[in-house]
């Protein structure tokens, strides 16, 4: 019995993996299939780890506002001088048939994004 209860963790270990693993897959398969492109703005740069930030952006489809975010290398904007180009918009590229799937081009500032390992 108490090897079944040290085996619980990793079980629900691998299951998160394989959600997160299947929604990437699931998101990029709709994007490529019916994807369709508006202008979003980045509305938020946050910092997890010294070394991991994200930038969190909105969009909008139909009148409907979806929020959305990637993760990236910390950068600051030529333009503007804010981190994570803070109010600036860029092209979002989102699934028609799942709007809340979504990719923002961020132009020259891609290279700060980090890259899927999937």
């Amino acid at each position: 019995m108490v090897k079944v209860k040290k085996l619980w963790p990793l079980i629900i270990g691998f299951i998160v993996i394989i959600y997160f693993i299947s929604k990437h897959y699931r998101d990029s398969y709709f994007i490529e299939k019916d994807g369709v492109v508006t202008s979003g703005k980045v509305i938020k740069f946050t910092t997890s780890t010294a070394s991991k930030h994200s930038i969190v952006y909105e969009y909008y489809v139909d009148g409907k506002r979806y929020e959305s975010s990637t993760s990236c290398s910390y950068f600051i904007s030529d333009e503007t001088g804010k981190e994570g180009c803070v109010g600036s918009k860029f092209p979002v590229k989102y699934s028609k048939s799942h709007p809340s799937s979504s990719q923002i081009d961020l132009g020259k500032y891609n290279k700060y994004k980090f890259k899927s390992l999937l």
